[in-house]
């Protein structure tokens, strides 16, 4: 088995729209909100069938889709959302994102370029863009990008998250690690980000914090194999092997192939 650890785990920054109704609860809205993507679909589609559809019940819709890994179908409600909302630069941005999620890059950028132009305050499409340009090696631009997120959204944890994967994939595993220890004092339940620094940590040699927060990962989300497979790299390179293929077991339950195949190869069951 490798000892080096698993990957960065990248994010689809999406906007939610935050809508409000006196009269009545938007279920459209609200199922999206709460994350009950396919209770989202039905809500929204009953409104758009029932009612005079507004961008916003085909936005919703789509980022519905969008989460759900439906990218067609989430484009296709964007593409309806803009044709009803032509300034809409939330529906731009997560066009931009479904776009770049099916590697239409060009599309993903011009996506990202008329959301900003249209808010130029908002951070995501300047760090959704950041990364589409880092995906075809454009490193200047992409940094420019993060820095201007980071700049215009200081309160943005996704601003810090991701200008920090740039740092990580590129070596600079200091600055990665202040970036995802800013995204941390915004939102200190951020479990991707508590990952993704311990592989800074790692990576730079510094086991027993990354172990820290592969810990602090697994206590946010007990199923997540990757940190268990990178918290057991880490007691591998301090040499605690029992704690090591403990976490190995864990992750190999979890699902995690690679893992299986070695625990296979040691002739260990999980």
């Amino acid at each position: 088995m490798t000892d080096k650890f698993g990957n960065l785990t990248l994010l689809v920054c999406l906007f939610l729209l935050f809508t409000s109704n006196c009269l009545a609860t938007d279920w459209c809205h609200e199922y999206v909100d709460k994350k009950q993507y396919s209770l989202a679909i039905k809500a929204c589609t009953e409104r758009i069938m029932k009612e005079k559809p507004r961008a916003v019940d085909y936005y919703n819709r789509g980022t519905a889709y969008l989460h759900r890994g439906e990218h067609t179908r989430a484009i296709k409600d964007f593409n309806s959302s803009i044709s009803l909302a032509s300034d809409f630069f939330a529906a731009y941005n997560n066009r931009g994102s479904a776009y770049a999620l099916l590697g239409e890059i060009q599309k993903a950028i011009a996506d990202f370029n008329k959301s900003a132009e249209l808010n130029p305050y908002f951070p995501a499409p300047y760090y959704n863009r950041g990364n589409a340009y880092k995906s075809i090696g454009n490193k200047v631009h992409a940094l420019s990008d993060f820095n201007k997120a980071v700049e215009i959204g200081p309160k943005d944890p996704l601003a810090f998250y991701n200008r920090a994967g740039y740092y990580d994939e590129n070596g600079n595993y200091q600055q990665a690690i202040t970036d995802y220890t800013n995204a941390l004092k915004l939102d200190p339940k951020f479990e991707y980000a508590y990952g993704n620094r311990g592989l800074a940590y790692g990576k730079s040699g510094r086991y027993e914090k990354s172990i820290e927060d592969f810990s602090m990962a697994i206590k946010l989300n007990p199923n997540s194999a990757d940190n268990y497979y990178n918290r057991g790299i880490a007691y591998h390179k301090l040499g605690k092997k029992i704690e090591a293929f403990k976490d190995y077991k864990r992750a190999a339950k979890l699902g995690y192939e690679p893992v299986q195949e070695f625990l296979r190869s040691q002739g260990v069951k999980w």
